[in-house]
């Protein structure tokens, strides 16, 4: 498994399906890797669920402190990134807590 730098997104081949760069190193265990981006109701139920599980997390917001002021927070959305070492744990959160909407994406 590969990693980019600039997206914190895994990858199957050494260029990132995201931005484009080549050249990608191997993933380590401490990097950290994009799992999901929700809107805010939904990251904080899994931050949640995150933390009950005792796996780390860090996150980003999609518009930032000043914009969300401005429109509220119903359209700020979180990017939620764990280490690699954890990935797996968190996609099996991620499954479980938005089930219905997987299997919907299964169709």
């Amino acid at each position: 498994m590969y990693y980019c730098e600039r997206c914190r997104a895994l990858n199957e081949n050494d260029c990132c399906d995201i931005c484009g760069k080549s050249h990608l190193r191997e993933v380590e265990p401490d990097d950290e890797c994009f799992l999901i981006e929700k809107e805010v109701m939904w990251a904080e139920m899994l931050i949640e669920v995150l933390e009950n599980n005792q796996i780390p997390y860090t996150y980003t917001t999609s518009m930032g402190a000043g914009m969300a002021l401005k429109v509220g927070p119903l359209f700020e959305r979180y990017q939620i990134f764990v280490p690699y070492a954890y990935i797996e744990q968190a996609h099996d959160c991620v499954r479980t807590l938005f089930k219905e909407e997987s299997e919907k994406n299964l169709d």
